[in-house]
């Protein structure tokens, strides 16, 4: 499965179910693109999810999209339904 996780607008305020599904994924990403931490960064959310998380670009998300496949998930920063570029 393929999950968009919104991830909330500091690493702390992500979920327990969202820590759950990214625990099932081989690769997660994340989009560097449409925002970002309001505190905090990257690396604290590595440490909290304990996994390496590779940032995606615009021209990756939208154009390329070689992240979407089975056992990855993208998170997003903030509501990951409300970014555009998501669509």
């Amino acid at each position: 499965m393929f999950y968009i996780i919104g991830v909330g607008l500091y690493p702390k305020q992500i979920t327990l179910e969202a820590k759950q599904a990214i625990d099932s994924c081989d690769e997660v990403y994340i989009d560097n693109y449409t925002n970002i931490f309001s505190d905090g960064n990257i690396k604290e959310l590595e440490e909290i999810i304990n996994k390496k998380i590779i940032e995606l670009n615009r021209t990756e998300l939208e154009q390329e999209q070689r992240f979407i496949k089975d056992k990855s998930c993208l998170l997003v920063i903030g509501n990951a339904l409300s970014a555009t570029t998501h669509y």
